[in-house]
C-alpha cells in the first residue's frame, strides 16, 4: 500500500465525516466519496472536494505523522495565535482530496494570511491573480466552482486577462505558495490529495496592529499591547 494512497487515507480515517468545501459545511465519508462517481461533470457541475481541517489532528492516526512542513515555512500558524485566543484562532490547516474536475471557486484567503500549498498526489490546474485585481475582473468567470471558472476562462477568449495574472500546472511532490491578498483557484485534473496552511507573517501582522490602533477603544488597546511586548523582546 502506497503512502498517502486513497487506500492509506481510508485505513487511517476509518468511517470519519469529512468537510466537503468551507462554504456548505455538508460532510461524508471518504470511502464513499471515493467510490461514488456520480455524474456532476455530464450534469455542468463539479464533484465536492473535501477541504477538511479538524481531521488532521483529530483522527485516529495523528496526520502530521505522515508529512512534513515544507522548511521554508512556519510549522504552525505564525503569528496567527498572537491575535487570537485559542478558542477563536481561525482555521488554518486543511488535508485537501479532490477527485477530477473538482476544486475551490477564486478566493483571497482571511486575515492576511500567506499560505502554502503541497500536493502529495494527483495534479491540479492553478490561477493566481495579484491584490491588484478588483473583484469584478477576478470574478468575471462564473466563480461558484473551480471547474465553472476554469470552464468559462477557456470558453471565452474575449475574457479580459488580468496583468499578472499567472497560470500553471502543480504536479505531486511541488509545493505552491500564495502571498497573502492574492486571488487563486485550483482546479483538480485527476484525483489529487494534498495539505495547506495558512500563516500569518510578520509584515501582516505588524499591519493589522497598526490598524487596531487607528480603530480605537479596545482593538487599539489589544495594538499598543502587542507593540509594547515586540519593543521588550525584540
Amino acid at each position: 500500500m502506497t503512502m498517502w494512497s486513497p487506500e492509506f487515507l481510508c485505513k487511517v480515517l476509518g468511517d470519519q465525516q469529512l468537510d466537503t468545501g468551507k462554504e456548505s459545511r455538508e460532510s461524508m465519508q471518504l470511502s464513499k466519496y471515493l467510490n461514488d462517481l456520480g455524474d456532476e461533470v455530464e450534469s455542468g457541475l463539479s464533484p465536492p472536494y473535501i477541504f477538511d481541517s479538524a481531521v488532521i489532528n483529530k483522527s485516529a492516526f495523528n496526520l502530521e505523522d505522515y508529512f512534513t512542513v515544507p522548511p521554508l515555512f512556519p510549522l504552525s500558524d505564525g503569528l496567527m495565535s498572537a491575535i487570537f485566543s485559542e478558542v477563536f484562532r481561525p482555521e488554518f490547516q486543511w488535508l485537501l482530496i479532490g477527485k477530477q474536475n473538482s476544486g475551490f471557486g477564486i478566493h483571497t484567503d482571511p486575515y492576511n494570511t500567506h499560505a502554502w500549498n503541497s500536493l502529495i498526489i494527483g495534479k491540479k490546474r492553478w490561477a493566481l491573480l495579484p491584490p491588484s485585481t478588483s473583484p469584478e475582473v477576478a470574478l468575471s468567470c462564473y466563480s461558484t466552482s473551480a471547474f465553472q471558472w476554469f470552464l468559462e476562462r477557456d470558453k471565452f477568449s474575449s475574457l479580459p486577462l488580468c496583468p499578472g495574472m499567472i497560470e500553471f500546472e502543480q504536479v505531486a511532490g511541488e509545493t505552491v505558495f500564495i502571498p497573502e491578498g492574492w486571488w487563486h483557484v485550483a482546479l483538480c485534473l485527476e484525483l489529487s490529495i494534498g495539505i495547506t496552511f495558512n500563516y500569518l507573517g510578520e509584515r501582516s501582522f505588524s499591519d493589522i496592529v497598526k490598524k487596531n490602533i487607528d480603530m480605537g477603544g479596545e482593538a487599539a488597546d489589544a495594538g499598543r499591547r502587542w507593540e509594547e511586548r515586540r519593543r521588550m523582546t525584540g
